[in-house]
């Protein structure tokens, strides 16, 4: 893939060459009263400008994109935001040449019909500026296509290591070994119970293989996933784990990357202890459709394995390409509060 700085020097040197060519020809053309006509100072001059020219476009063109970056987000209707970034670049590439030709006609130099060499200049100014426009336009969008590429290829890659990382601690012998204890109980004391237990493993380990091709996914199927993954570990812990979720209907219809919530609350669970004096207290809630908060008391547990925080690490990595806002992650001397956006709609 090209660079970026490599596709702007491009798009600059193709700005600069051609306002020079389209300027030097119609005046070799039509010379009228232009003062030097083929002489160096002539080709001095027209460099002078249409370098002058190319610079100022160049960099207002960047400065407006910024703002347009803002105003009209690139991904959320490309064609509007096509034609209102050609439009605009037009309408400043215009103003510009028309100042510029207006120091140049009634200023610098001294024409003895300045009506006429200004309305050549003013149509040069409407062919350069539409020609200008397209190829910032153009530069633009090559970029944001390259860009959301790298981007939508970085994601499907933390997808699969979200998906890596709750399958190591699904099948950890940790993990296993707890469910099977859990249930090899339940088959000697509740063969219906022993029956659920099987069917919600299944759907925990169905749910993150379905993930795998999945950039986000409805909370509302999140949530499905999340209480199958809650029932086998109340159905191991009992009353010393207190789950509270408060997630609006309307909160249900955004999105979410998948596994985070089973990530969140594997973490919760791993480090810190749970018991019926001292219960561990997962509360999920959503926070008027735009977030939700995903937060434990801390109970730390004495003896746990070293950890490098990959899950959250990959949380955020995930949410860096899907939203404009950030995962925020938060501890106090007896909380432990993870915030993480909802996502309206497919940004890459």
């Amino acid at each position: 893939m090209i660079k970026d700085k490599h596709i702007n020097i491009i798009a600059f040197l193709i700005g600069f060459v051609m306002i020079f060519i389209m300027k030097t020809s119609v005046e070799l053309l039509f010379p009228a009263d232009v003062p030097y006509v083929g002489q160096v100072q002539f080709y001095l001059f027209n460099l002078l400008i249409a370098l002058l020219i190319t610079l100022i476009v160049d960099n207002g063109t960047s400065r407006l994109n910024t703002v347009l970056d803002y105003k009209f987000p690139w991904f959320d209707k490309v064609t509007k935001r096509v034609l209102i970034q050609f439009l605009i670049t037009a309408v400043f590439a215009f103003l510009t040449l028309s100042l510029i030709s207006y120091l140049i006609v009634f200023i610098l130099f001294t024409f003895t019909n300045k009506a006429v060499v200004f309305d050549r200049y003013i149509t040069l100014g409407t062919i350069w500026s539409i020609f200008l426009s397209t190829i910032y336009t153009g530069v633009y969008f090559f970029k944001q296509w390259g860009l959301s590429r790298l981007e939508a290829e970085q994601l499907k890659q933390e997808n699969l290591k979200s998906q890596n990382i709750v399958l190591k601690q699904q099948l950890s012998p940790h993990f296993l070994f707890n469910s099977l204890s859990t249930l090899s109980g339940l088959i000697v004391e509740d063969q219906e119970c022993a029956n659920m237990f099987v069917q919600k493993l299944s759907e925990v380990y169905r749910y993150v293989l379905q993930s795998i091709d999945k950039t986000i996914v409805n909370l509302s199927t999140e949530l499905k996933a999340v209480e199958a993954y809650l029932y086998l570990h109340k159905m191991r812990l009992g009353n010393n784990l207190i789950i509270n979720i408060h997630i609006s209907e309307k909160s249900k219809n955004s999105l979410i990357a998948p596994l985070t919530l089973q990530i969140l609350i594997e973490n919760a669970i791993k480090h810190n202890a749970a018991s019926s004096n001292e219960p561990l207290v997962i509360d999920i809630i959503s926070q008027d459709c735009k977030s939700i908060i995903v937060k434990n008391n801390i109970r730390k547990k004495k003896s746990i394995e070293a950890s490098d925080h990959v899950g959250l690490k990959n949380i955020v990595a995930r949410y860096s390409y899907l939203s404009d806002k950030l995962v925020k992650i938060e501890e106090t001397t007896s909380e432990f509060i993870v915030t993480v956006p909802l996502v309206e709609e497919i940004t890459i």
